[in-house]
């Protein structure tokens, strides 16, 4: 669940005044006992023992996130949705932490309660770590890699990619018919269609408008000139034959390449 300054307040300005006001009533309820018996109530005190076993009844609570994300129940309307239950894992687990503090009266005790305490650390520290990975992740992630592809889609955008290689050099080297229809070929479409298709791709020169980027698909450059205003294209045939020899193939699949080796080894 993301949280930044513009939606806190909405999602969980309710939930913060709530663990606040229960925890300012628990440290009420506990000032007040230890004034009347003269001493700090402990876990064996009314305040002590109520406190710890409202924390219980939240542990429990938290455990239940899991059967909420279990398939019968993730989408049953009567359970609420499942960021309301994520809000209240959120909040009612931080408000355990006071509840365990004020049912201890500040005492770690013997061996076993030292034992239970340690591991109620590392739970509650693993939860706010995990939270902060997850609002602060995700940004880096953008502004560090904005044009980041799903794993699952590099393949895809790969052929993309081939075929806008095969589109441009086209369209800026021209070439004889017999290395048009090696091209067409190699996508997939005649040449015809494909320098048609290429035709409406901006020129490569110095008087171009670059279009508003996308964070996915094809990044297309504008031109503000008419088709007919085009500078000719110049003939290159060693671009062209290291586009269909080497580029188109490496873009198009995972394979190895003996010129430009793996996607996967060069990453590296």
């Amino acid at each position: 669940m993301l949280i930044d300054g513009r939606n806190f307040s909405k999602l969980h300005g309710r939930w913060l005044i709530g663990a606040t006001v229960a925890t300012l009533a628990a440290v009420a309820w506990t000032v007040f006992a230890g004034s009347r018996t003269g001493r700090w109530p402990g876990g064996g005190s009314i305040s002590g023992l109520a406190l710890g076993i409202v924390a219980a009844a939240i542990f429990f609570f938290e455990l239940a996130l899991v059967a909420k994300k279990t398939k019968p129940f993730r989408t049953a309307r009567w359970m609420l949705s499942a960021q309301t239950w994520m809000k209240a894992h959120i909040w009612l687990g931080l408000l355990t932490v006071p509840l365990v503090v004020l049912h201890s009266g500040g005492r770690i005790g013997g061996p076993l309660t030292t034992l239970f305490l340690l591991v109620y650390g590392v739970v509650i520290a693993s939860g706010i770590w995990g939270l902060a990975v997850q609002n602060v992740l995700p940004r880096l992630l953008l502004e560090a890699a904005p044009a980041e592809t799903v794993h699952s889609q590099i393949d895809r955008v790969g052929r993309q990619y081939a075929a806008e290689a095969r589109r441009l050099v086209l369209l800026a080297c021209g070439g004889e018919e017999e290395s048009s229809v090696t091209v067409g070929a190699t996508a997939g479409l005649p040449s015809s269609a494909l320098i048609e298709q290429a035709s409406s791709f901006a020129p490569i020169h110095a008087h171009t408008t670059h279009g508003a980027p996308r964070q996915v698909g094809l990044q297309v450059q504008r031109s503000r000139h008419p088709a007919g205003e085009r500078a000719p294209p110049t003939p290159s045939p060693a671009i062209q034959t290291t586009l269909a020899r080497d580029i188109s193939r490496f873009l198009s699949s995972a394979g190895a390449n003996a010129s430009l080796g793996s996607r996967l080894r060069n990453q590296w």
